[in-house]
């Protein structure tokens, strides 16, 4: 539910109902699910924007009239950080059970994927968070929550409704379930896997695909995408070798996810990366191999979100993320103290950490 209010009204917290953008421009201000901002509150003041869409919050608890946006930020972050914790604290007994033989158990998938949902309203925080949360020990676990959660994102900027988010959440947890049927010594070797190696992790898939495949409480999709998010639009991948059409659209979003993730975070074999970093990676990955309209619209909501983050550049100083253009997402114009700098002429200057 969403209630039109006037901008002169419009309180910093307040939640965007749909899209807000620039008149003319293909760039969006504001995303659907992010949080109104001084700066954004400002812009549209600015731009003589007289109303927008916010989202209804009635039904959500108020926080204390003295709260800050920052204080209110920090509060969800760690709420949203303790749901993450157990869940993959839960994605790890699911790995367990699974390597003990034992069948998936309904509740605790239930239990999963219906804390994500509940927990992850505020886009933005559940990106900074993903951000920040740093699961060395538990990579595969903390791996496949990520991937739920970009999952269940991409979910919700296609619209798809309250029974597909689910089952896109649960594809989501249960992408890699068959890692757990996999040598972990290989699974986790730090270094550049042999061919042997390689073949044998690639059967995780099929693994997958075996757990889940006698599940009733799985829709097929979701079988489908614990198979499938491997597969190429070229016919490159596997397990089946399957093309275009023949790729299913969950087993598609999930392979979008996954390859985001795991150029995102850190491993063992590579340092954490920033997402400007992914971003030029995984546009060079995806030509003939993901579905670039999927891919398109994932990083154009994701993008947005780091518009006004701060972040320290290769030279120490700290600086201020203030345009992206969609044509070039990995090198933003950034303003540090006064002064305006567009990462794609300034080729000596280059984002080392996001803050």
């Amino acid at each position: 539910m969403f209630k039109t209010i006037s901008v002169k009204n419009l309180r910093i917290g307040d939640i965007v109902a749909n899209d807000i953008y620039y008149p003319g421009e293909e760039d969006p201000l504001a995303i659907k699910n992010s949080l109104v901002t001084s700066y954004i509150k400002e812009k549209l003041e600015k731009l003589e924007i007289a109303v927008i869409d916010i989202v209804n919050q009635g039904f959500i608890k108020e926080a204390p009239a003295e709260e800050t946006l920052q204080e209110k930020r920090a509060r969800n972050k760690r709420e949203f950080k303790k749901q993450y914790t157990e869940g993959v604290t839960n994605v790890r007994d699911l790995f367990t059970d699974i390597t003990k033989g034992k069948k998936i158990d309904l509740d605790k998938i239930e239990c999963i994927s219906g804390n994500l949902l509940t927990s992850s309203g505020d886009i933005l925080t559940t990106v900074e968070s993903i951000d920040e949360i740093k699961l060395m020990d538990d990579i595969t676990y903390s791996h496949s929550i990520n991937v739920s959660l970009y999952a269940m994102m991409m979910g919700k900027w296609m619209d798809l409704g309250e029974k597909e988010l689910s089952s896109i959440v649960k594809a989501g947890i249960l992408h890699d379930i068959g890692k757990a049927k996999v040598d972990q010594i290989i699974l986790n070797k730090p270094g550049k896997l042999t061919d042997s190696e390689f073949d044998h992790i690639k059967k995780h898939t099929v693994y997958g695909y075996d757990v889940c495949r006698p599940l009733d409480f799985l829709d097929e999709d979701v079988k489908k995408a614990v198979l499938m998010h491997h597969e190429k639009l070229d016919g490159t991948g596997y397990p089946l070798g399957v093309s275009s059409k023949n790729i299913p659209v969950f087993a598609r979003i999930i392979g979008i996810c996954d390859v985001y993730d795991a150029l995102n975070s850190k491993r063992v074999y590579k340092e954490k990366q920033t997402p400007f970093d992914t971003f030029n990676q995984i546009a060079d990955i995806a030509k003939g191999k993901l579905d670039e309209d999927l891919l398109r619209l994932f990083l154009k909501n994701v993008v947005s979100l780091y518009k006004g983050a701060m972040i320290r550049m290769s030279t120490g100083e700290i600086g201020e993320v203030i345009h992206i253009n969609s044509t070039n997402i990995s090198k933003p114009i950034i303003k540090i103290a006064n002064n305006f700098f567009d990462l794609s002429k300034d080729k000596n200057l280059k984002i080392e950490e996001m803050l």
